[in-house]
């Protein structure tokens, strides 16, 4: 069987799979809406989104703030690993801040992708990332969340850009819009937190919900009014963000941890005059999802974020494969 056809083989096994993975959803999380009490926020609409209190435990004690500069993924993944424990009824998976460092150190020598992994590698992604970022890429989130996970449960790293919606461009706005819509619907389908990439891929958050006046599975976009996240740079109480759609696409937002540009910038940009690229956090270098003439961009030139999925077979449905957004379906080419 020659590769083109394995391949072709493979990827017949995984439509399969994710046919059935999507008719036999595991009820992990309520698919009820979750209420966001003590949120604090005037904004209207309904919350779609984690159970607060969950994610409050998750990151607690001194799980969180992250241990290193470049550690923000790491400690994302070990909430989202902790966040399903608890949605699970089961004790917490990392009760301290030794949980980052042993993903981190369980990066060094195992999870590479099935194409292998890029290099340089660094002390928090090792040889589970596909690109060599500064710290983890999009893979390497989704591969750390499935590794500590319990069970079948799945994470895989999801993708918007424009031309997957729109045969000629909109404004970046309603890009921006669009891509917090597609994560919006998420959180409706499956209550639970998002890992969000920020900063043109700088840094990442774990997104804990979205208000809007109007339902988002059957808006686009949909009414989105404000959402509230946790920076890993802080604890269980400094963490918690609240901002309105507004300031979530336009930037310039001033936190206790700096001025963030949040998704007024697409990954791989930066927030210069001087260098629109942001060099610390390019798109893959190996594998089937390494940019090339006919696809230049995979994660370039639009948002990504790591979410809970469905079921499946852990041997087809692996960290390694990225999903269209906007349509739902594995990608196969950058």
């Amino acid at each position: 069987m020659t590769p083109r056809q394995r391949i072709a083989t493979r990827l017949a096994f995984i439509l399969i799979s994710i046919a059935g993975g999507f008719l036999g959803i595991a009820l992990i999380h309520s698919t009820s809406r979750a209420v966001c009490s003590g949120c604090g926020a005037n904004f209207s609409g309904t919350f779609y989104g984690a159970q607060e209190n969950l994610v409050t435990q998750a990151i607690g004690g001194t799980i969180w703030p992250q241990v290193a500069g470049n550690g923000c993924a790491v400690a994302d993944a070990v909430a989202m690993v902790n966040y399903d424990y608890l949605a699970a009824g089961k004790a917490l998976r990392f009760s301290n801040s030794t949980g980052q460092s042993t993903i981190a150190q369980g990066n060094q020598g195992s999870g590479a992708s099935v194409w292998g992994h890029a290099t340089p590698t660094n002390a928090m992604g090792g040889i589970t990332n596909i690109a060599p970022d500064f710290g983890n890429d999009p893979r390497s989130v989704a591969y750390d969340i499935k590794q500590y996970e319990w069970g079948t449960i799945q994470h895989h790293d999801w993708i918007y850009r424009w031309t997957m919606a729109h045969s000629t461009r909109p404004s970046f706005a309603q890009q921006a819009k669009e891509a917090t819509t597609l994560v919006a619907r998420a959180m409706e389908n499956w209550p639970a937190p998002v890992v969000v990439f920020i900063n043109g891929g700088l840094h990442s958050v774990v997104l804990t919900g979205i208000w809007s006046t109007n339902d988002p599975r059957t808006n686009f976009p949909a009414n989105i009014q404000g959402l509230v996240y946790r920076d890993s740079e802080g604890n269980s109480t400094t963490s918690r963000q609240e901002i309105s759609l507004s300031t979530w696409i336009g930037g310039k937002y001033s936190n206790p941890f700096g001025t963030y540009s949040l998704w007024s910038l697409y990954y791989g940009d930066r927030d210069t005059i001087a260098d629109m690229k942001n060099t610390a956090d390019p798109d893959p270098t190996v594998g089937l999802y390494k940019p090339n003439s006919v696809h230049p961009h995979h994660w370039y030139v639009g948002f990504t974020w790591v979410r809970w999925d469905t079921t499946g077979t852990d041997a087809i449905l692996t960290p390694d494969w990225a999903f269209d957004a906007y349509n739902g379906t594995i990608m196969t080419t950058p």
